[in-house]
C-alpha cells in the first residue's frame, strides 16, 4: 500500500501517517513528529506503544529500530554557510537511503513513513547540486534538464516499496500555485493565483 497525504500545515497529516500498520520506521524532515504523536491524539492512537526518536548524526549509522512500534529518525536540513558550495546533503541522502533500504528489506517492518516527501525531494535535488559543485561545475541551482536525476531517485523509492510489498506513507506540503498574470505595471508575471498544488 502506498499512501500520499497532502494538506495545509497542522492539519493532521503526520498524525494520520503514524497510524499506519505497525511497526513503523519513519524519517522526519520537518520536525513535526512530536506534535503529531504527543499532541491531542496521543491517547487515542499512541498510548502504550514503544516509540523511539533518533537524531541524525552526520556520517553515523542509523541506530536500530528493532523492538519498537514506531521509530522516528529526525533529519533536519543541513545549515549552509555558502550557497556556492553546498555541504551535508549527499551525506543525508546516503543516511536516508541506507535506512530505507534496510527497513524495506526487513520482514519485521510493516510501514515506512517519509514526513515530508516534499523536503526529501528538495534534499535529493540539493544532494545532486552538491555533487555537481564538487565536480567543478559552479552552479547555484539545477538547470531544468537536470531534475530528471533526483526525480528518478525519488520515483525509485515508490517502486522499491511496491516490489517489497511494503506500506509507504509519504506526506506532502501544499504550495502556492503560480500562473501568468498581469502585475500592477501591466506586465505578465508568474504570480500566486490563490490555489494550492
Amino acid at each position: 500500500m502506498i499512501i500520499s497525504i497532502e494538506g495545509e500545515e497542522a492539519t493532521g497529516k503526520s498524525t494520520f501517517a503514524y497510524t499506519a500498520p505497525l511497526p513503523i520506521v519513519a524519517i522526519s524532515l520537518d520536525m513535526g513528529h512530536e506534535r503529531a504523536i504527543y499532541g491531542t491524539q496521543f491517547g487515542k492512537h499512541f498510548s502504550g506503544l514503544k516509540i523511539e526518536t533518533h537524531k541524525y548524526v552526520p556520517g553515523g549509522k542509523p541506530p536500530t529500530y528493532k523492538g519498537n512500534d514506531i521509530t522516528i529518525y529526525t533529519m533536519p536540513t543541513p545549515i549552509q554557510f555558502d550557497n556556492n558550495k553546498l555541504l551535508g546533503y549527499i551525506e543525508q541522502w546516503d543516511y536516508f537511503i541506507r535506512l530505507f533500504g534496510e527497513a524495506m528489506q526487513d520482514p519485521s517492518v510493516a510501514t515506512f513513513v517519509v514526513d515530508t516527501m516534499t523536503l526529501l525531494r528538495k534534499n535529493k535535488c540539493d544532494a545532486y547540486l552538491q555533487e555537481l559543485q564538487a565536480a567543478g561545475k559552479p552552479r547555484k541551482q539545477l538547470m531544468q534538464t537536470e531534475y530528471g536525476h533526483p526525480d528518478g531517485a525519488i520515483r525509485s523509492l515508490y517502486t522499491f516499496a511496491t516490489s517489497y510489498e511494503k506500506n509507504l506513507v509519504a506526506t506532502h506540503h501544499l504550495r502556492d500555485h503560480y500562473a501568468p498574470q498581469l502585475n500592477k505595471d501591466g506586465q505578465v508575471e508568474q504570480m500566486p493565483d490563490g490555489t494550492k498544488e
